[in-house]
């Protein structure tokens, strides 16, 4: 009874048993069941250790901001908020993203609301932001799973209609829309762009950049330069001492580049492993 709880209790395990059940229902070879359902469980654990990575740099940062600018640091980024939700409650998320999909066709099968959200990847950030806000209730896991699960469906089925007028004009028909959970502001963009239609002729493309800022079509170029701008001025900020302190062995100023780029390398593995069992699901 107890490998049983601790086996289905695993989210990799859990994952890969919705990948096995999902090939063999579509009648995949055994092969590529097999295949299938290792990868969503190697992609689902290499997803988990971006997600320490990050999340022990994170908490370095917070050190030092803290230190530094006595004030209590917030980073609003769903890459954070997953790292966090999947090292705290990695089975209240992996449940949530599984039973937000179920109920995603349920809604989109008994509502006028017929969209069914295949960016998946959103879907797990927004799962993994969900279960950390119910959890912060001190809720159950039983009931923070049913009440993620219920929310991740109902807004993957309606925030679509929000831009899909906008989304008619543009490719001329219903059969594709947004899948992304930002739609309110989007929504919004919309209706205020309307305000200024006699320049709908004109496109931020048409901007010319320098092109030293290039390399911020490379995201993680972007995420690494940021980071470092903002280790370096926490631990600034914040002295020598505290930050050799956090450093250890490594010099005080030695010490926020390799945090900084520890940050992004864990972002790097969390989506690649985000994109490997994804695939499977």
């Amino acid at each position: 009874m107890n490998f049983t709880i601790s086996f289905l209790s695993t989210p990799a395990v859990l994952l890969g048993i919705v990948a096995f059940v999902g090939l063999v229902a579509q009648k995949k070879t055994g092969t590529e069941v097999l295949t299938g359902t290792f990868k969503t469980i190697i992609g689902f654990m290499v997803f988990s250790a971006g997600g320490s990575l990050m999340t022990g740099a994170l908490q370095n940062f917070n050190k030092l901001f803290q230190t530094g600018f006595n004030i209590v640091g917030v980073v609003a980024s769903p890459e954070a908020a997953t790292a966090m939700a999947q090292t705290e409650y990695a089975l209240v998320t992996s449940c949530t993203l599984i039973l937000g999909f179920i109920m995603n066709l349920v809604f989109a099968r008994i509502t006028p609301m017929k969209n069914i959200f295949f960016t998946t990847g959103h879907s797990l950030f927004f799962a993994c932001v969900l279960s950390l806000i119910i959890k912060s209730f001190g809720i159950s896991d039983i009931m923070a799973i049913l009440l993620g699960g219920i929310i991740l469906g109902f807004c993957s089925a309606a925030l679509p209609q929000l831009c899909q007028p906008f989304m008619r004009k543009i490719t001329g028909s219903d059969e594709t829309a947004i899948g992304h959970f930002n739609m309110i502001g989007y929504a919004l963009s919309g209706h205020i762009g309307k305000l200024f239609s006699k320049y709908e002729d004109k496109s931020t493309e048409d901007i010319n950049f320098p092109k030293w800022l290039s390399f911020f079509r490379d995201f993680l170029m972007g995420v690494a330069v940021i980071m470092l701008g903002l280790f370096y001025l926490s631990a600034l900020k914040a002295g020598r001492d505290v930050t050799q302190e956090l450093a250890g062995t490594t010099h005080w100023l030695v010490f926020p580049m390799v945090q900084a780029f520890t940050f992004t390398a864990g972002m790097s593995i969390l989506m690649t492993g985000v994109r490997m069992f994804l695939a499977e699901i």
